[in-house]
């Protein structure tokens, strides 16, 4: 329904996919950072930050449209490790 949105407005053909999979895979890394973050501390964050810069998966998520519901589900997962990890 996106690609369908933006083909709607005048955006169609491969460059409006690609940027949707380009900024998927950066909120992907960015939710999964955040997951990090609220489960196991700063720390591990810093640890963690470097291998998602190097990681395999960057060059598949870069050329697939998988990559926007891979970040909708990595946001999903940040959401509730955010709420399981605040304390009242």
């Amino acid at each position: 329904m996106l690609l369908k949105m933006l083909d709607a407005v005048g955006l169609s053909g491969v460059w409006p996919v690609v940027a949707l999979s380009m900024l998927g895979t950066g909120v992907t890394a960015a939710a999964v950072l955040l997951c990090v973050r609220a489960l196991a501390g700063d720390e591990w964050l810093r640890r963690a930050a470097p291998l998602l810069v190097v990681a395999p998966y960057g060059i598949w998520m870069v050329t697939s449209g998988d990559a926007v519901f891979t970040a909708v589900g990595a946001l999903g997962v940040a959401a509730v490790a955010q709420g399981v990890s605040c304390r009242p």
